[in-house]
């Protein structure tokens, strides 16, 4: 039997519940309407960017799914004074930005990269290749082995990797060495290299690079430790020194010879060239059509030395480059025109200088590009070398005697031979990098220890400091050796002349 109802009262509703319920309702209208934190926000933005396509070109790009709307790229704040540039880029965890323009794929030179011992997870790696058919080729070539290596073992795979197309025709349609190297090519050639660096540089540096190393493409053998190498010197700009292997037909054996005269210190007629130019006109270095006499890297370096050597430049070449990014973030670039008459890496060392970063070598610190000259071409040089020294000879025997006679009927010529050696020594001093081996060459002829053969080769055995008094020099060989007064006129030209040899 059903119980009948009476009236409900209800239970009285406790004060507390009430207030906790009013502060949660609190707490979740501020948590909506209040914007996330400034920490948050970094780490939201940090995570997205990664994945925009718009995002900083050194943070890997992954694809949006297909059919997903992507929205503008996130507004990202990045404080730069947290990137560090130090001489330990490793310890500190510092990002590289390799860069090389490409007109050709070399098996070796990606081969020399993966054998790089600086952590590829801290390696962008950026290529700017020609629209032309060898650019297709080695765009091709290259594609190849960048999809085996980032799909490889996960200590080979670089960090990102970024392939840009040419949008300017280059200048020499031919990559042989004869037609890249033709002084009339050179201006040209020079400044579509200029555009290209620039074009990679601006495209591909990112917020958290601390250091750009430009690598050409003909690089084949370096040390794996390149980059611990060149950064452990802490400098601003720094450039390795670069050589060719090649087969010596004479010696039956591989042999090496200078390559890179781009880097080198200014001489006092390099400058006196310039000022005679005019405001388009460029000068270059290696031509025997514009002897300018500065004291290149090439020739600086000694058997044995110390590959710890540092020497200031004025003019840098971008075989092995290696540049604290501040220095591009400075503006420091590649300039595509005449800039205090220099263009390209050597005028990138100018304007780095205008901008108070001073360009350095490492004259012992050597690495070797690829062999690309035929073996024909090899002995045409060869022969062009014996006939340049065969020619110094005979102007030298021709110069010998003339000074005897002049010397023998006017003995005021010993006064003008004093001056012109004074200015000879300081030009050397300044223009030749193996001034050593010239001046050691002209005080074994002062002194009567060398004859007119020594002076087709070099001789560091006698070190310039002992060299005495010109004036008494002179005095002495007036009367005891005069025969050897013929060959003191020639000293200047036998300067000259090996500059073109070299």
């Amino acid at each position: 039997m059903a119980r009948p109802m009476g009236s409900v009262r209800l239970k009285k509703a406790n004060s507390s519940t009430l207030i906790l319920g009013a502060v949660l309702c609190i707490f979740i209208i501020i948590f909506l309407v209040s914007p996330s934190s400034p920490a948050s926000t970094g780490r939201l933005s940090t995570i997205v960017s990664a994945q925009h396509h718009l995002s900083p070109p050194t943070s890997p790009y992954q694809s949006p799914r297909s059919g997903a709307v992507q929205g503008p790229p996130p507004v990202t704040r990045y404080n730069l004074n947290k990137v560090t540039v130090t001489s330990d880029p490793v310890r500190n965890q510092e990002h590289i930005l390799i860069l090389t323009p490409m007109a050709r794929f070399y098996q070796q030179y990606w081969d020399n990269l993966l054998h790089l011992s600086y952590p590829h997870e801290l390696i962008t790696l950026g290529f700017i290749l020609p629209k032309t058919k060898e650019g297709n080729q080695a765009t091709s070539l290259l594609q190849q082995q960048i999809q085996k290596t980032q799909h490889g073992p996960e200590k080979d795979r670089f960090k990102s990797i970024i392939i840009l197309r040419q949008d300017f025709d280059p200048a020499v349609a031919s990559q042989d060495e004869s037609e890249r190297h033709k002084l009339g090519n050179q201006k040209a050639r020079r400044e579509v290299m200029a555009k290209a660096r620039n074009s990679l540089l601006f495209t591909t540096l990112g917020p958290s690079t601390s250091w750009v190393l430009w690598l050409d493409a003909d690089i084949v053998e370096t040390e794996p430790t390149l980059i611990q190498d060149l950064a452990a010197f802490d400098k601003p700009i720094i450039v390795a020194n670069c050589f060719q292997k090649y087969y010596n037909p004479e010696t039956k054996k591989m042999d090496e010879r200078p390559y890179d005269f781009n880097s080198w210190q200014d001489s006092e007629n390099a400058l006196k060239m310039a000022e005679q130019m005019g405001p388009d006109d460029i000068l270059l270095e290696g031509y025997a059509e514009l002897a300018t006499y500065r004291t290149l890297l090439a020739y600086m370096s000694t058997p044995g030395g110390k590959q710890d050597l540092v020497v200031p430049l004025d003019g840098v070449g971008g075989t092995a480059l290696l540049v604290k990014a501040d220095v591009h973030r400075d503006g420091a670039m590649f300039p595509a025109f005449s800039f205090y008459h220099l263009i390209e890496s050597e005028g990138f060392a100018k304007m780095a200088k205008r901008l108070g970063w001073q360009p350095y070598g490492l004259p012992n610190y050597k690495l070797s590009r690829t062999q690309n000259i035929a073996s024909s071409k090899q002995r045409r040089d060869i022969d062009v070398e014996r006939a340049v020294r065969l020619g110094i000879a005979q102007q030298h025997a021709h110069g010998a005697h003339a000074l005897q006679h002049a010397v023998r009927r006017r003995p005021l010529v010993l006064e003008q031979v004093e001056a012109d050696l004074a200015r000879l020594q300081r030009n050397v001093g300044v223009h030749n990098g193996r001034h050593e081996a010239h001046l050691g060459r002209l005080q074994g002829i002062l002194r009567g220890d060398l004859d007119s053969s020594s002076l087709i080769g070099p001789s560091l055995s006698t070190p310039f400091s002992s060299l005495r008094s010109l004036r008494q020099l002179s005095s002495s060989l007036m009367s005891r050796f005069a025969p050897l007064l013929a060959l003191i006129v020639n000293v200047a030209s036998l300067c000259l002349s090996l500059r073109l040899v070299v």
